[in-house]
Formats: C-alpha cells, sequence, structure tokens
C-alpha cells in the first residue's frame, strides 16, 4: 500500500502510475484555482502534470510517472558510473534559479531510469508554493544533502538533521560535504574515476601517511598547546611554588605580603593553565568530529586566542543552525560574510530573521537585509559598491525587476549569463507594455511581439 511521504512542505505519494503532491491551502499563497495551469507547461526535468483538484482546505496535484523511472532511493546501491551519471543529470536543476518555477529536492521526489536519467515529480511555482524562489546558495545545499543519500547508507533525514557529526566511507562524499559551490561540484563528479582499481600496497601506505591538511594543522595546534602547558609548568609555577615555600620559611610577619602575592600570581598562572585544558578539549573534539563538545568547551574558555577563535566559527557553521549561526556572527564582522551565505542558504523565516538582527557595517549583510525588507532601491544602491558580487547582482538584477526597470534588470541578466532571469525581466516588460495606455493597440502588438521573439530565442 502506498505511503504519503513528507517533504519540506506537503506531502507526496505514489499510487501505480501517478504522483500525487498534496499540501495545505493554508500553507500556500493560492488566490485562484486558474493561477495552478502554469504546472501544465512541459519541462522535460519534471513528470507531467495531468491535473489539480483544489478543495476546501487542500490542493492535490497529480503526476503521470513515466514507467521506466524508479524513486532515487532505489538507485543506491548501482554502479558509481551510473550513480555519476545520476548526479551530474540532477545538478540540472540549477536552471530553475530566476524563473518562476521552484521544486523540492528531496529524494522522494526524484527518480531515474536505468541510463541515469532524473526527472522531478513536483514543481512549484514560487508566487503560490513555498518556496518563495530558488537560490544557488540554497541549491547547493540541497544538492549536497541528496548526493550525501545516494553515496552513503545513512536515511535523508540523518543527514539533514545531523550532518556535523555524520562520517561517510567514499572518500568522493567527503568532498561533496566540504564543496562550496554548484560549479566545483561539478567537477567533483565529473574527476571521479569510474571503478579504481585498489592501489599498491605502498601506494595504499603513503596515503595513510598523508592525512587530511587541515586536521593536520589542528594537531600542530594542539600539540603547541601541550609544549605550551608544560613551558608555562617548568618556567613559572615550579619557581613560583619555590618561591612561596622560601618566603614562608622567612617566617610570617616578613612573607606575609610576598605570599598574598605570589598566591595571587599563582591562580592567574593556574587559570591559564585551566584555560589551555579546555583549549585543549575544544582541538581534540575538533579533530574527532565532535562538533557540539567543541562548541561547548571552546565556549567555556575565558579567553581564546585568534586561531581558537577561527575554529570556534567554523564549528558554528559546521553545526549549521540558525542559533550557531547566530552565535558566529556574534563573534565579529571578519565572520559575516560566512555567516549569511549560510543564513540565506536555508531560506526560512527564521534564517530571515536572524539576517535581520545581525548589526553589521558591510554590504552584503546590508544587501541581505535590505531585499528581505523588500527595501528594492537600497538594494540597487547596496549593489554600486558589490558590483563585482554575482549574489548582489542577482539581488539587484530582482530589485529592477520589482522597480520596473527591466533594462538594468536584463542588462544584470546578461552578466550573469542567467537565461531564465532574462526571461523573467522580459515578461515583466511585456506587462508594462500591456498596461501603457500611451500605446495604441498596433504599437502595443509590434512590442510585445518582439519581446516574444527575444524569449523564444532564450528558451
Amino acid at each position: 500500500m502506498a505511503e504519503q511521504e513528507k517533504l519540506q512542505f506537503g506531502t507526496i505519494e505514489e499510487k501505480d502510475d501517478v504522483v500525487v503532491y498534496e499540501i495545505p491551502i493554508a500553507e500556500t499563497n493560492l488566490v485562484e484555482a486558474e493561477q495552478l495551469e502554469e504546472l501544465k507547461r512541459k519541462d522535460a526535468l519534471f513528470f507531467e502534470c495531468q491535473h489539480y483538484v483544489v478543495e476546501q482546505q487542500i490542493i492535490r496535484i497529480f503526476y503521470k510517472k513515466e514507467s521506466n523511472y524508479k524513486k532515487l532511493k532505489d538507485y543506491r546501491h548501482v554502479s558509481n558510473e551510473l550513480k555519476k551519471k545520476a548526479a551530474l543529470n540532477m545538478l540540472k536543476i540549477e536552471s530553475l534559479i530566476g524563473t518562476q518555477y521552484t521544486t523540492l529536492v528531496h529524494p522522494e521526489n526524484i527518480y531515474v531510469n536505468a541510463e541515469g536519467d532524473i526527472k522531478f515529480a513536483h514543481r512549484g511555482i514560487r508566487s503560490v508554493f513555498p518556496k518563495e524562489e530558488m537560490n544557488t546558495a540554497e541549491l547547493l545545499e540541497e544538492l549536497k544533502r541528496v548526493l550525501l543519500y545516494v553515496y552513503s547508507s545513512y536515511q535523508f533525514n540523518e543527514i539533514s538533521e545531523k550532518l556535523a557529526g555524520l562520517k561517510f566511507n567514499e572518500p568522493i562524499a567527503e568532498s561533496i560535504r566540504r564543496v562550496q559551490s554548484i560549479s566545483d561540484l561539478k567537477q567533483i563528479l565529473h574527476t571521479e574515476q569510474r571503478s579504481p582499481a585498489p592501489p599498491p600496497i605502498k601506494q595504499q601506505a603513503e596515503k595513510t601517511q598523508n592525512p587530511n591538511k587541515k586536521m593536520t594543522l589542528l594537531s600542530g595546534v594542539l600539540l603547541g598547546l601541550i609544549i605550551g602547558m608544560l613551558v608555562i609548568y617548568v618556567i613559572q609555577v615550579i619557581p613560583l611554588n619555590n618561591e612561596v615555600n622560601s618566603a614562608a620559611a622567612e617566617g610570617e610577619a616578613k612573607s606575609a605580603e610576598n605570599i598574598e602575592m605570589l598566591t595571587e600570581k599563582n591562580k592567574e598562572i593556574q587559570q591559564l593553565l585551566d584555560d589551555n585544558r579546555t583549549v585543549m578539549h575544544a582541538y581534540r573534539s575538533t579533530i574527532v568530529g565532535d562538533t557540539e563538545e567543541a562548541i561547548t568547551q571552546f565556549e567555556s574558555a575565558n579567553q581564546l586566542d585568534e586561531s581558537a577563535e577561527r575554529t570556534l566559527m567554523e564549528q558554528y557553521i559546521e553545526l549549521d543552525t540558525v542559533e550557531s549561526l547566530t552565535a558566529a556572527a556574534g563573534l565579529g564582522e571578519a565572520y559575516h560574510i560566512e555567516v549569511i551565505k549560510s543564513l540565506v542558504a536555508k531560506n526560512s523565516d527564521k534564517a530571515k530573521e536572524a539576517i535581520l538582527a545581525i548589526e553589521s557595517s558591510l554590504a552584503e549583510v546590508q544587501i541581505e537585509q535590505a531585499w528581505i525588507n523588500k527595501s528594492y532601491e537600497e538594494v540597487v544602491t547596496l549593489y554600486d559598491a558589490l558590483a563585482d558580487n554575482k549574489r548582489a547582482k542577482l539581488l539587484a538584477a530582482r530589485s529592477y525587476i520589482q522597480l520596473d526597470d527591466t533594462d538594468e534588470a536584463i542588462k544584470l541578466a546578461k552578466d550573469l549569463d542567467n537565461k531564465k532571469l532574462h526571461i523573467t525581466a522580459l515578461k515583466r516588460e511585456k506587462k508594462l507594455i500591456e498596461a501603457n495606455d500611451d500605446l495604441d493597440k498596433d504599437e502595443k502588438e509590434e512590442a510585445i511581439d518582439k519581446i516574444d521573439d527575444q524569449i523564444d530565442d532564450l528558451n
């Protein structure tokens, strides 16, 4: 019997040759049922929408499942070559960015055939369904989670909720976990070897002796702390204890003041040693991948040096909750750009509130805040200081569309080589022409025909 599977938004269920997506109307922005007609436009990446039903409280959308496609979970144990084909085809979903459409990047919404071709079942309309939009940073994180599901034995909910603490046996999985862009993700998948033969024993030994560079650096820091503690103990603690004993031997009246001073100094050194032990524990937890324990230990230290503070920030980012990212932002502006990227990727109301709460003089932060507040003119103004920033350029282009300045929006869309964004700007221009009472019917038709030709060329 078919079961409903919960997605990020709504549920999905496979019934024979039909996939049914269901979502409460209260979770959408649906005004009229006719808004859903856009779902019937065919797209090679999606199953065809057969029909939809809008009831009093529920929307149900029916997609025709192609017989040679099976759910992604049925392809977790196939050859690496087939996984690679499917993974690369999955990245084509990036083409939705800048369009009116969205989707849910979730294993229950992704289907694969024996050739590695990909089809998504449900496709949303961003003006109607959550999410409000798709952006590159968010899509990257969603694709990483799905691909880690494909290249591991973990359940998808484990990856979504506990990624920071998981260990992966497949080298490609670790590479996917750390990747910072979709282009880098493509490169990793393209360069994956088909069926690598086991390396000679000598080579394996050499590889074992060459640990991860970052872990080596952290181990070096840890070793330095241990040596530092020994030096403090030998050079300061032992001589200080000797001084206290000598002062006591000289008689109470003469040495009371000296003993008090030396005792205070001893307390300071002991506090320094305690802090070093705490930080050592934190680094050890970082090395073994215990992110939450590392954060707890770093936070309990009275004082952190620059290296320890940077490692704490990285652990906050690794934990990747709104709370941990907010804490990372509190470490100072030097970390705000990295924090903002992670919060933007979440695309949730809670993450947006966290972005708005950050006090920062950085334009990269302020432009995200302006976009969330729908202060489109401010977005455009801030973009002047971030002209080489792709994210800022994207927000500026979208803001120009909202401000009905389609010429500037189109110019930025061309700079980004973003055809979908270009089409969105052209469609807005069409609406402006249709609403322009200064043009007669023939002028409108001529202008609209030209825009339609441009859209056809871009499709």
